[in-house]
């Protein structure tokens, strides 16, 4: 699979950071290129502006697209490669000016290709790149149509007819913390397809919570911004939110409907992480009676700031016997087939796959259900099967990727080096991560490179994307499907650390 137009956006912002060195541009006055340097400048921002635009709406099957974008990142890797140089010997003179190191010390830190008094900057390869990136861009723009907004489906506190498994006492836990006396907001976190609304609709279903005089259940996926949620809880609670358009006059009338009423409201997949949106909430629902409670899932671990004191909730990985039961329930017709008749073997390898994810574990069930069970040891083992398997999984988590920041998608697509299962410590990544250039010290802050980098790891962490170990409690692991992600998103670029790799701790 070919890249991501964030790698692009991520290598070029390095490239613009170098550039705006006082002694690059003195160089490059002296050198006689200012010229050259200011059209590559204009292209590449050119570029960043187009990657901004695409990298969002992108789709792993427009293949053409992502074939040209790789092959623009390979030309924007050749131009890095030549400022780096230019860079590169700059920090040589310095070092010599300061007499920090020998004169032989500096010569080895600059590439053969510079001369020895001045770095060779090649300005007929790098006309040839401009115009050759110029020439994608073009390519890029008529390929690609920027999709309207799509019509996407709400989920709803409707119970399926696949039951919960694996989930009884995280079941009994959120009651007994729906019921209690204390923080009227409870969060369920958790990675995506992790089954944290199939939970909550049973929860929420519960003959326990028919106290609650109100009921409602918004899936904020479908429209992430404050007014929508109050106007869809409004909808739910008076049958109509006809007449309200402005924000301020939808709190009224919500805060209104609730005034003294007990009530009970599900946000489903809420990423709103602003302050002031959720302030405005907080003191809309204070009008309502004791007891009344707010439960939002999510994947964002901070999501509710510090603004909304809550309790939280964090679901793991279902068991191996749990993972089956949801696989059977989709899998084999009722009636049919008898799963009992399921050799180990096939069992084993079924598990294998899901890695304790129920959405998988529904997802397989379901591709293989029109199968004959006799052909399901060859298609388990087929690596298309495979690919088209991990595609239906990877289609939820990657809504998390492009929810990141354009630093952080570099740092997560870098994540493909990791072998599934490895478990690895903070400062062991972020090490790896600032030796690639991937962690850029803002120029608004007085922060040092180390604790930059650890705010990067933080914000992958709250996002559950990286979870601690079970073994260790110095380390963390990265799960298989967003593993897989990461390779898909750096495509022929991606490697793999060795086992016997041994990552330099000090740092």
């Amino acid at each position: 699979m070919a890249v991501d137009a964030s790698c692009v956006s991520q290598v070029l912002q390095v490239i613009f950071h170098t550039l705006e060195f006082r002694e690059f541009m003195y160089l490059s006055r002296w050198r006689g290129e200012t010229s050259t340097l200011s059209v590559l400048a204009t292209t590449l921002l050119r570029t960043r502006d187009l990657a901004f635009k695409v990298g969002p709406h992108l789709c792993y099957e427009e293949t053409a697209l992502k074939l040209c974008l790789d092959d623009l990142l390979d030309l924007v890797y050749d131009v890095d490669e030549m400022v780096d140089g230019v860079a590169t010997y700059m920090l040589g003179r310095e070092l010599i000016a300061q007499h920090c190191f020998s004169i032989n010390k500096v010569r080895n830190l600059i590439p053969a290709c510079f001369t020895y008094s001045t770095p060779n900057i090649s300005v007929a390869s790098m006309i040839k790149d401009i115009k050759d990136i110029d020439r994608l861009v073009e390519k890029i723009i008529s390929i690609y149509k920027f999709p309207g907004e799509a019509s996407i489906p709400q989920r709803s506190p409707l119970v399926t007819r696949s039951g919960v498994h694996g989930r009884d006492e995280d079941k009994e836990k959120i009651l007994k913390m729906v019921l209690s006396d204390e923080s009227s907001y409870i969060r369920i976190g958790g990675m995506g397809g992790i089954g944290k609304t199939r939970l909550v609709q049973e929860v929420y279903n519960d003959k326990a919570l028919e106290g609650f005089n109100i009921r409602a259940w918004v899936d904020v996926s479908y429209g992430p911004d404050i007014q929508h949620i109050c106007k869809q809880l409004l909808q739910q609670i008076i049958l109509s939110s006809d007449g309200f358009h402005e924000l301020e006059e939808i709190l009224i009338a919500l805060g209104n409907a609730v005034m003294g009423k007990k009530f009970l409201f599900v946000l489903d997949d809420v990423r709103i992480k602003g302050h002031s949106d959720w302030e405005l909430l907080r003191t809309t629902f204070e009008a309502g009676a004791a007891g009344s409670k707010i439960i939002v899932t999510t994947c964002i671990v901070d999501v509710l700031g510090t603004i909304l004191p809550s309790k939280c909730y964090n679901l793991n990985l279902l068991t191996k016997d749990a993972c089956w039961a949801i696989f059977e329930e989709h899998a084999f017709e009722i009636g049919g087939i008898n799963p009992q008749r399921t050799s180990p073997l096939i069992r084993e390898k079924v598990v294998e796959k899901i890695q304790g994810l129920p959405l998988a574990a529904s997802t397989l069930g379901s591709m293989l259900r029109s199968k004959h069970q006799n052909e399901w040891e060859s298609i388990l083992n087929d690596k298309t099967f495979d690919f088209l398997f991990e595609s239906e999984i990877i289609r939820v988590l990657e809504t998390t990727y492009f929810d990141l920041h354009s630093d952080l998608k570099a740092c997560f697509a870098y994540c493909a080096i990791l072998p599934k299962d490895y478990e690895f410590e903070e400062k062991e990544l972020v090490l790896l991560w600032a030796a690639d250039g991937l962690i850029l010290l803002p120029s608004t802050r007085q922060i040092t490179l180390k604790n930059w980098g650890a705010e990067f790891f933080s914000a992958l962490l709250q996002r559950s994307i990286f979870q601690p170990s079970s073994s260790n409690a110095s380390k963390f692991r990265m799960h298989g499907f967003f593993n897989s992600l990461a390779r898909r998103i750096l495509g022929k670029r991606s490697f793999k650390l060795g086992e016997d790799s041994i990552i330099f701790k000090k740092f």
